[in-house]
């Protein structure tokens, strides 16, 4: 497979590339400089001698330089984690700065959790399921109707037809009202493109926070190499005398980082979307549908507006100015075609919740859009 033709690295070609930084390369011996050429010289000869025909499916090494986590309250957060407890443990002067620091971005933090929470709550308890017992009610009226006495109530104790059989069509739809007919005409699975669409802009929405998240894991986890003496974390970048870059961290500051930034940070993303689609899919209104993704999308800014709003100058520096080194590989067609799996991703997830998760109308029979269709006040407001 194409993804399999770049050759791993050695553990020795590993550490020497972990030190070869560009801040730290002008105190590498000469020794170890020829030793990292001949390594790279040994890595790219035998890449370039596999017969498997590599070079056409493969380009050039990226030669990317440490960058930030990004601008957030989580990139704060972990950026004053980093620095103070560093400086902390080494005796900084600067004892309560840093403390007072660490504990501001720490509850920064918990703000933009407890905010997030908070909405995600407010919106479950004071919209989501009244909206979700309101559509039920006017499907279930309509299935009463539609299929007269033929018609049984389901798990939740709402009406559904029997058949198929026994659907009774446009001469059962007329004795409805038009605020009933417009209620059930408004459904948004009785126009499940346009109702598709609208989960998928949302699906991508928290696809990108997902993989923001991550990818932060990743890199904190795997690309930042774990060391043992917290003296060996950072390291100073020779042409920024205010930016450090982490040369490693220890296994209890991966941890916590983890656990007290990642891992909450992902489960409110995952939780976000869940309760984002039930929203959306119990909107019995095609044009509050739309207004209600827009809406949606303000909760997964909190953690940018905190950070623009609440965080000092200085701060923002720190989190700026904090570099974390990045993986070098090969440019593959893995690499080029991987992001797109999480369109893909968006589509199978919006797809699968319309038509076998979502639980707004359980039962529904796919027999609104037919009749609506003959109906020519069915979409106007």
């Amino acid at each position: 497979p194409i993804c399999s033709r770049l050759q791993p690295l050695s553990p020795s070609l590993l550490w020497v590339r972990r030190k070869m930084s560009r801040e730290s390369r002008t105190r590498l011996s000469r020794d170890e400089e020829s030793l990292v050429e001949s390594l790279d010289a040994g890595l790219y000869d035998e890449a370039d001698n596999d017969d498997s025909g590599s070079d056409i499916d493969r380009e050039e090494e990226i030669a990317e330089e440490p960058s930030s986590m990004g601008e957030d309250v989580f990139a704060l957060a972990t950026a004053s984690f980093v620095r103070d407890y560093v400086f902390l443990q080494s005796g900084s002067a600067a004892y309560h700065v840093r403390v007072s620091r660490m504990m501001f971005t720490f509850l920064l933090v918990c703000f933009c959790f407890f905010m997030q929470f908070f909405l995600l709550s407010a919106v479950y308890r004071l919209l989501c399921e009244v909206a979700v017992k309101q559509i039920r009610q006017d499907y279930s009226h309509y299935q009463q109707v539609m299929y007269g006495d033929h018609v049984h109530k389901n798990g939740n104790g709402f009406w559904r037809g029997d058949g198929n059989e026994f659907f009774n069509n446009v001469s059962a739809f007329e004795t409805l009202t038009d605020d009933e007919k417009h209620s059930v005409c408004q459904i948004p699975l009785a126009h499940p493109e346009y109702t598709a669409m609208i989960l998928f802009i949302w699906t991508l929405n928290c696809c990108a926070e997902l993989r923001n998240a991550v990818e932060g894991v990743s890199r904190v986890l795997q690309t930042v190499p774990t060391v043992d003496d917290v003296n060996d974390v950072l390291d100073k970048v020779e042409d920024n005398s205010s930016a450090a870059l982490v040369a490693g961290l220890t296994r209890s500051m991966k941890f916590l980082i983890t656990v007290l930034i990642f891992v909450p940070r992902i489960l409110t993303v995952l939780t976000l979307g869940f309760l984002g689609c039930r929203w959306l899919l119990a909107t019995n209104s095609l044009s509050d549908l739309f207004l209600n993704g827009l809406a949606l999308e303000f909760m997964l800014m909190l953690k940018e507006l905190l950070y623009v709003t609440l965080a000092s100058k200085r701060n923002k520096s720190i989190t700026d100015n904090t570099l974390l080194p990045v993986s070098h590989s090969h440019y593959t067609v893995c690499d080029s075609l991987g992001s797109a799996g999480w369109a893909v991703f968006a589509i199978v997830w919006v797809y699968a919740y319309i038509y076998h998760v979502q639980s707004v109308v359980p039962g529904y029979k796919w027999d609104v859009r037919p009749v609506c269709a003959t109906w020519k006040d069915a979409l106007s407001e």
